[in-house]
Formats: C-alpha cells, structure tokens, sequence
C-alpha cells in the first residue's frame, strides 16, 4: 500500500496543478511597476498623503478591437516619488494584454468639493492617449504626461 499512497499524492498534486492552468488562476499574472514624470521629471503630487488617492493609474483592459473591457479597469496610488505598483483588484497582478492607461489627479475642486480629477478628464481612463502592451517582458512602465501620444 505505500506505493498507492505516492501514486496518489503525485496524481493529486497533478491533478491540482493542471486545474490551476486550466482556470487561469494567478498564473500568468503580472505585476507592473512604474513612474508618471512630466518631461522626464517625478509628476508633482500636491499635498501628498499616504495611502489617500491623490494620483492614481487606472488600468482599462482592451478587448483585440481597440474596446475598452469597462469591468476590467483596475487602479492603483501613485507615490510621492512618481512611482506605482499596479497588482490588479485582486492583488496577484493583472492579466497580459492590451491596456488603456489613464492618470487622475484627485483632489478637492474650487467649490470645496472632494474626488475632483484636478486635470478634468484630460488623462483619465475614458480619454487617455496611453496605451501599453502588458507582457512578462513589458512590465515596466514610464507615463511621461509630456509626450502624451495624439488622440487618434
């Protein structure tokens, strides 16, 4: 009976393996790194707190005609220093593949009111010019707001 037991456990490890493939799970997920500059300089966060979102990255995956997937669209802060580290809603990173990347800066408008995207849109996730090819090779990112690509 101690070979059926090995037996076993290798086909049960097996077994697990393969329906971690077959599902997607978390393999073949990527975290991405990178920095938001203006002319190659550290984008200035004002009034930065941290952990408040006063610059965020929105991530807004493309489906292969160019079409934003909406239920796809995963954020992350931009630190004091420029730099993001986006790793998906779920925290495990996010699935390769064509991205729209917007750049919201968040804070409080001139009527006091609060979550106003101090740049009106002008690089947000419906909007943004930026978009990425988000591969195990292509996963570091520099968004410079000054060589934003022309809106087609």
């Amino acid at each position: 009976m101690p070979g059926f037991n090995k037996l076993g456990f290798a086909l049960l490890v097996a077994s697990i393996c393969l329906t971690g493939i077959g599902c997607g799970g978390e393999m073949g997920l990527i975290t991405v790194t990178g920095k938001v500059v203006e002319n190659g300089q550290p984008i200035d966060v004002p009034d930065y707190e941290e952990g408040v979102n006063n610059l965020r990255v929105i991530f807004v995956q493309l489906d292969e005609s160019g079409s934003a997937i909406e239920q796809a669209a995963q954020m992350a802060n931009v630190r004091q220093d420029g730099t993001f580290t986006m790793v998906g809603n779920l925290g495990g990173g996010i699935e390769p593949g064509s991205y729209r990347v917007g750049i919201q800066n968040i804070g409080t408008g001139g009527d006091g009111s609060e979550g106003v995207d101090l740049w009106d849109g002008k690089h947000g996730p419906s909007s943004s010019t930026f978009v990425y090819e988000i591969s195990g090779s292509n996963k570091d990112l520099t968004i410079d707001l000054a060589d934003a690509p022309a809106a087609p």
